[in-house]
């Protein structure tokens, strides 16, 4: 390809400028539709699995109504190792229910939870504050779920009372993002060295809950049942359920967003085929000119393919600051305070969004060709001259 038809993509980008802009705002409008939905179905899943693999990462969540000492949890797997021996590991941890009170304005009740500071079931995701890992947490200081915070104007470093009265008080020092995170979340070595388990009406070293991994295939019914032998049960959670019923809540979400991608793939393509047909319209003499001079028809395919590659670059570069903008209003729009997604856009994303943009062109580009391959250049002239 010579130097002169490299330049033709180039010189018919920035002379028609009208018409390149339409094309660039119309490919924009793609990118940005095929950005948000593969952005926020890619850190959905991503969240959902966070959330149970590595955040919560227990296969049995079981709650006391009754909370108990937590010497009875090491009596209890050493009168029952037989019977618990498919319990491979446990810990334990409390959840009760908190006011939380700001400026003296009760501002809700709160799930108000505390694991072990050495605890590798129970993972903290800490995403704002100078604390970041749960045995940096103190006697007054707490994190706060990400959710929970937005929805009622709570900020690092602002001071919240909690308790049943609500009369204990706290700093916020960090911001949890997890799928759900409307949490109050604390350690168990914190709460009972501060002294907060009596604005609980908790006794000293009790807890009301315990958390523990299985063998591959164990009978989670046998286990219930040992356990209400020998605790009250307020709840028992395991972990397949609790994933299939978020990720049930989820599908709806994920529904719609499989359509935005749908769409964005059908405005690519469209858009690529009208703005390739239109080309074809107004171009149509520079074509006939093309094959009159003998050029050779993967040159001209080449022609252009670079120019709507050209126009699909100044898109991608457009899309970058507006599809950030549009995928952060996005999630708030979507997700509200129901489920938490970051906000990050991941970088392999973008080559996909390139390449189906490409692909979309090159399509477009091959119609494009049968259409010139089919002209006859006499038919042309001759239409062209009585024109």
């Amino acid at each position: 390809m010579c130097i002169r038809d490299r330049r033709i993509p180039l010189r018919e980008v920035f002379l028609k400028k009208k018409k390149s802009m339409i094309t660039i705002l119309a490919l924009t409008t793609s990118m940005i539709f095929l950005i948000i939905s593969a952005s926020m179905i890619y850190n959905a899943i991503s969240s959902m699995e966070k959330n149970f693999d590595v955040y919560n990462n227990f296969d049995v969540k079981v709650t006391f109504s009754v909370p108990v000492p937590i010497q009875k949890i090491s009596t209890f797997f050493k009168e029952n190792s037989d019977k618990l021996e498919n319990i491979t590991y446990h810990e334990i941890f409390m959840s009760f229910y908190t006011k939380i009170i700001k400026n003296d304005e009760l501002l809700t009740w709160s799930q108000f939870e505390c694991y072990q500071t050495n605890s590798t079931l129970r993972n903290y995701h800490v995403i704002k504050g100078d604390v970041t890992k749960k045995e940096d947490l103190g006697s007054s200081t707490i994190l706060l779920g990400k959710s929970l915070a937005e929805k009622y104007d709570i900020k690092i470093g602002n001071s919240i009372n909690i308790g049943i009265l609500g009369n204990y008080t706290v700093e916020v020092v960090g911001l949890v993002g997890e799928l759900v995170d409307y949490s109050v979340l604390w350690t168990i070595e914190s709460f009972q060295e501060s002294g907060a388990n009596a604005y609980f009406g908790i006794p000293k070293n009790y807890i009301n809950g315990i958390t523990f991994n299985v063998k591959p295939g164990t009978d989670l019914k046998i286990l219930r049942k040992i356990f209400e032998e020998n605790f009250y049960i307020d709840t028992w959670t395991d972990q397949q359920t609790a994933r299939n019923s978020s990720l049930a809540l989820l599908e709806s979400s994920l529904g719609i967003l499989m359509v935005f991608l749908g769409i964005g793939i059908a405005i690519g393509i469209i858009f690529s085929f009208q703005t390739m047909y239109m080309s074809f319209i107004d171009r149509h003499l520079d074509f006939i000119a093309f094959k009159a001079m003998g050029t050779k028809l993967k040159h001209i395919r080449r022609i252009i393919f670079i120019e709507n590659g050209i126009l699909s670059l100044f898109s991608l570069v457009l899309s970058v600051p507006i599809g950030y903008i549009t995928y952060r209003w996005s999630i708030d729009y979507m997700m509200g305070d129901t489920f938490y997604i970051p906000y990050i856009i991941p970088l392999f994303i973008w080559p996909i969004i390139l390449f189906l943009s490409l692909s979309s062109i090159y399509l477009a580009t091959l119609r494009l060709m049968r259409k010139i391959k089919k002209m006859k250049l006499a038919d042309e002239l001759r239409q062209t001259g009585v024109s």
